[in-house]
């Protein structure tokens, strides 16, 4: 039979909460709308070719493709 391990109070400050999944309070469950999601998903593609387009300046800088 296994026991509990027991965690010094100083050491268990610094633990994640097991629970914190379950305790859910603050979190509202916002719905999206259509817009938000194509706005959102505009900024994605705008941030990907911008590092999509440095990291072919980088590769150029080093001589490869």
């Amino acid at each position: 039979m296994s026991k509990p391990v027991s965690i010094p109070a100083h050491l268990r400050s610094g633990l994640p909460d097991p629970l914190a999944a379950h305790n859910n309070k603050g979190k509202t469950n916002e719905k999206k709308t259509s817009s938000q999601y194509a706005s959102e998903a505009e900024r994605l593609k705008q941030e990907l070719e911008e590092l999509n387009r440095k990291r072919a300046e980088a590769r150029a800088r080093l001589g490869l493709k």
